[in-house]
Formats: C-alpha cells, sequence, structure tokens
C-alpha cells in the first residue's frame, strides 16, 4: 500500500515545482549599472525580464547593500539612483514576487568591490566649475576632455565628471538676524522660499542657520520645504552680528559629506562680535572644500580692518578661493534676482572629481583649465586641502 502525503506537503511540494518551473522560464539581467565596475554619482538602474507575459508577477523590489529602495509592478523597470561622490562597495539585488509574494526569480550583481584598507587611503576631491562665454552666458555642452586640472603644476586624473549641475548637494543656508534687519526680514524670507522652491529636488538637502551675536541652528539637513517655510517664519531680528563665527561654525556642518558642498551667506552689516578674525575665518574656508556664495547689502561702509582689508574684500576672498561668487547689492530687493543667478549657477555647473596620490594634511593649490577652446572663461576652486 502506497503511502499518501499529506495535503499541507503535497501543497508545498507542488509549490516548489510550480516556483522552480517559473525561475527557469524567466530571464532577468541587469542592463545597466555595470556588474564589477564602479558605481558613483547618479546611475540609471534598468532590469531587463524576458519570458514575463503570462506569468503572474505581482512586484520586483530593488535592494541595494539590503535596503529596499525602489518597488516596481509594471515595465520599464528602470529608475534613476544616486551612489555619492565616494566610492563603496555595493551589491544591487532584484527579486521578483507573485501576488502571493512567493519568489520567482533573483538577480544579484555587485560593483567593484575595494579593500576596504585602501578605502581608507582614497582621497576624491569634488570640484564645481563654472564656464560662461565673454558675454557671461553659461556654456554647459563641454565634455570630460575639454578640462585638464593641475596640482602644483602637475596633471591629474579626472576620475568623476558631471555635466549641468546634475550632481545633488547639500547647501548651507546662512542668514543674518541682527538688529539692522529688522525692516527687510520680510523680503530676505519671501525670496529664500521662492529660491529653495525651484532648487531643490527630491534628492537635495538644505540646513539653515541663522545668527546675530548667537548662531542658531534651526533645521537638520532636509527637503522638506514646509518645515523650511516654517523655520524662516519663525525667525525676527535682534541683536549684533558675529558673521564671521558664523561662516566658521557652519563650515563644520559640512565637514565629512562625501558630496557636493555649497553655502549661501547674507548679511547686510559688518562684524562686530566675532572671536575668529577675518585671516584665521579665510584659512578654515580654504580647509572646507566648500563652495560659497555671499550676498551683502552693505556697500556704503568703508571702514577697513586692522589689516587693511574691507568688508568686501574679506568677502570676495572667501568666495573667489572656493569658485564662489560675491554680489554687492544697494537694496534687499535685488534678492529674487541674485537668487535667481545663483540658482541659474548651480544648474549650470560642471563637478569634476579627482583622486589625488599625495595625500599631505595641507592645502593643494589647483588649477583647473580648458583645452583648446578659446573666448570662454573657467571658474573653480583655487586649491583643496587634505
Amino acid at each position: 500500500m502506497k503511502k499518501k502525503w499529506p495535503p499541507l506537503i503535497w501543497s508545498v511540494f507542488l509549490s516548489l515545482v510550480i516556483t522552480a518551473t517559473l525561475r527557469g522560464d524567466i530571464s532577468v539581467r541587469f542592463l545597466s549599472p555595470q556588474e564589477d565596475e564602479l558605481w558613483i554619482g547618479p546611475k540609471r538602474v534598468s532590469l531587463l525580464v524576458e519570458h514575463l507575459a503570462d506569468l503572474p508577477l505581482g512586484t520586483i523590489e530593488f535592494y541595494i547593500n539590503g535596503k529596499l529602495i525602489k518597488e516596481s509592478t509594471t515595465p520599464p523597470f528602470t529608475f534613476e539612483y544616486d551612489f555619492g561622490q565616494s566610492p563603496r562597495n555595493y551589491k544591487l539585488k532584484a527579486i521578483l514576487r507573485n501576488h502571493d509574494r512567493k519568489v520567482l526569480a533573483v538577480r544579484e550583481i555587485s560593483s567593484s568591490q575595494f579593500d576596504d584598507n585602501v578605502l581608507v587611503k582614497v582621497t576624491n576631491i569634488i570640484l564645481p566649475v563654472i564656464v560662461t562665454d565673454e558675454r557671461g552666458i553659461y556654456i554647459s555642452d563641454l565634455e570630460k576632455d575639454d578640462f585638464e586640472v593641475l596640482e602644483e603644476g602637475l596633471p591629474q586624473n579626472i576620475s568623476y565628471f558631471s555635466r549641468s549641475g546634475s550632481t545633488n548637494f547639500h547647501l548651507v543656508m546662512l542668514f543674518d538676524i541682527s538688529s539692522s534687519m529688522k525692516d527687510k526680514m520680510g523680503i530676505i524670507k519671501r525670496a529664500a522660499i521662492n529660491f529653495l522652491n525651484k532648487l531643490l529636488t527630491a534628492q537635495d538637502k538644505v540646513k539653515l542657520i541663522y545668527f546675530n551675536h548667537d548662531i542658531l541652528e534651526d533645521t537638520d539637513f532636509t527637503n522638506d520645504k514646509k518645515e523650511i517655510g516654517n523655520s524662516l517664519a519663525l525667525v525676527f531680528p535682534f541683536g549684533a552680528t558675529a558673521l564671521y563665527d558664523a561662516i566658521a561654525q557652519s563650515i563644520s556642518y559640512l565637514k565629512g559629506i562625501h558630496s557636493r558642498c555649497d553655502m549661501i551667506i547674507f548679511s547686510d552689516g559688518l562684524d562686530n562680535s566675532s572671536l575668529i578674525d577675518p585671516f584665521n575665518l579665510i584659512k578654515k574656508v580654504e580647509k572646507s572644500n566648500t563652495k560659497i556664495y555671499s550676498i551683502s547689502s552693505n556697500q556704503t561702509n568703508t571702514t577697513r580692518t586692522a589689516d587693511d582689508l574691507s568688508y568686501e574684500e574679506i568677502f570676495a576672498k572667501i568666495t573667489a578661493t572656493t569658485g564662489g561668487k560675491s554680489f554687492f547689492i544697494a537694496s534687499v530687493q535685488e534678492m529674487d534676482t541674485v537668487y535667481s543667478e545663483i540658482n541659474k549657477e548651480m544648474r549650470s555647473e560642471y563637478i569634476l572629481q579627482i583622486s589625488p596620490e599625495k595625500q599631505l594634511h595641507r592645502y593643494h593649490r589647483i588649477q583647473v583649465r580648458l583645452k583648446n577652446r578659446r573666448g570662454l572663461k573657467i571658474r573653480a576652486p583655487q586649491g583643496y586641502f587634505y
């Protein structure tokens, strides 16, 4: 007499047979990114699934290093993902499931794998670069081979290249809320909100910092526009101006972030209560590897520091060394125009990355140049600190 299998075991057996059959019919492979290559910056993740027409697909789950990042139910199975600006070890997995959550197929690939000890020694320097013609029109159709980077006269390999500001960023916005801002704060708030509404994408992050004689950190890095608006709505002006201290502290918020970092500073008056002096501030800025824009509505003051640097010269030095730009305006009514220019510039940047072999703990002077492109002007960081 033949022994009958219990119904539960028979059901499990049939399920395994069906699942195995389905797995055999389905062909799954990643078209991009490519296996065993460096995955860095924004990349398209694209999965090709064949022989799926008659099968009961419920969903496809995408995992990076074990973390679920995307679910798709209908083709094309394609999306964009930013792998960041530093090389890392990645595993990308796709799991196909039916409507009962049973696995139909699995496909996994890996990026180039680095030894952890080697990774520690890799230096990745991000260089935001602006190119304009003689009329000041942004040029956004250049290729990687149009650029060259020299470090103290020696050519450097450009290990990563991105065109037209496509790399996402961390941005610190620094607002003067000293007592001199009482009649201007409403305009400043509206202009900042309009600027961020146009600038931020889902991958960008901004942090708001306010300063008078003190430094007020109100938000963490976020792209929540409601949170940003609420933060700006609650601030009110009072007190003195510790501009240099605020810049120095804000630089620390960007330390350790291995991606494109920017800072926008607004102040309408001279510093009158900082502990740090402008020369030590400039040294700190050089070490920050952060691109800085400054906006100032104080053009009438001719006071000079003890070392013969004017307010305007200090701002110009801080921004020029980072590849940024200073805007000196006659009235805060011009804020929308300035923010529009910064927005256009940030979205017209080229992002170059170099990985120098020499990693001495000091300031490295660099020069970014165009090859065989006459009549164009280039603005880039003048160095980096490592």
